[in-house]
């Protein structure tokens, strides 16, 4: 049996409803985009809160293939959440949404297979493939005539320059979701909109991360700037171990955060933590050591607001590399929350490198 109908018939990427603030949202696996981890914080070269141009590298997979052959031109949209805007610079000086050729990501080959894990895809900016352009949290790519991208293919975006929201934001937080939406016309004239798709969820993250330790998110954070830090170091001299004093303010409450990355190799954290990072050479060790300052720099009682507290709880201290053959990075988790406004103190051992080196000073 068969019935004849008339027009075209389309098929949507299979997508399941999800309920966020009241409204209803579509994720497909098909179309669901993620953003590359990225900097010292995995959330961009400026990810703090009011940060103006921001670097963020979103990787999206198309779900249908988009083809310009008349009509409505087809389109890709990335719309960033609620308080950003997006913007990709399209000269050719300062870039076109294209990732350099020697970004970390692409070095990586974590099956042995003897391909990188994500191709080097861009889309072009010219007259004969297309265009981007930006409008409040919406970066779009506009096909020319004859341009085509297949179903299934995935292309890397640099957004550049992103304007951050004015307000920290947790990666918790209902709000904070990215969505692509992608307009085609098929063989029609007439083009129609699928979207929009949320990035990828919690779940499609811990599968990633098997593969690729804490590379791809579904969102980043906007974070809050310490008010106040400082550090004092003991010893100048090169190759010489030295106990480094630091102090810092604590904007707003840690509790517990999610997954993410601390290290080159990846790798989860739960609870409280604070990230110190020296420059290449440093060395912390693999399990640094951390303590307090001594009894005549610290309160217990809280009493004001000037107060140096000893890190809360039980201290464990960490040190991976992050872009140095050495621990560069000490991780100190906390098994109690950091309190916002409160002023904290606390040491670490470290060994400076054998040389000097004047880009550091």
């Amino acid at each position: 049996h068969y019935q004849t109908s008339t027009g075209l018939v389309s098929k949507l990427p299979d997508a399941e409803a999800v309920e966020i603030e009241g409204a209803t949202r579509l994720y497909a696996p098909d179309m669901a985009g993620r953003l590359l981890a990225s900097a010292m914080t995995d959330y961009g070269s400026r990810p703090f809160e009011g940060d103006r141009e921001n670097t963020l590298i979103a990787r999206v997979r198309l779900g249908a293939t988009l083809r310009h052959t008349g009509g409505d031109a087809p389109a890709l949209t990335i719309t960033l959440p609620e308080g950003y805007t997006c913007g990709i610079i399209v000269n050719p000086t300062n870039g076109t949404g294209v990732v350099e050729q020697d970004n970390a990501v692409f070095d990586v080959d974590s099956n042995a297979d003897g391909y990188a894990d994500a191709a080097q895809a861009s889309l072009a900016t010219d007259a004969a493939t297309g265009a981007w352009t930006s409008s409040g949290a919406t970066c779009t790519y506009t096909l020319a005539a004859g341009m085509v991208l297949f179903h299934s293919q995935a292309v890397l975006v640099k957004l550049y320059p992103v304007n951050n929201p004015t307000v920290v934001t947790l990666r918790s937080d209902p709000r904070n979701f990215w969505q692509v939406t992608v307009k085609g016309t098929g063989l029609a004239t007439a083009a129609s909109e699928m979207g929009p798709y949320l990035f990828i969820n919690e779940a499609e993250e811990a599968e990633l991360d098997a593969v690729l330790p804490g590379r791809w998110l579904g969102n980043v954070a906007v974070l809050s700037a310490f008010p106040w830090a400082s550090a004092q170091g003991s010893s100048l001299a090169a190759g010489a171990t030295q106990q480094v004093m630091i102090f810092v303010e604590v904007k707003q409450q840690a509790t517990v955060t999610r997954r993410r990355r601390f290290s080159d190799n990846g790798g989860p954290l739960q609870g409280p933590y604070i990230l110190v990072d020296a420059p290449a050479g440093y060395e912390f060790g693999s399990e640094c050591t951390s303590g307090d300052l001594g009894a005549q720099y610290h309160t217990d009682n809280g009493v004001s607001t000037l107060s140096t507290f000893r890190l809360p709880g039980t201290v464990s201290c960490e040190g991976v590399r992050f872009g140095s053959s050495t621990h560069n990075r000490a991780v100190l988790r906390t098994t109690e929350a950091l309190l916002a406004g409160a002023r904290y103190g606390f040491q670490l051992r470290v060994t400076n490198p054998a040389t000097f080196v004047t880009a550091d000073t």
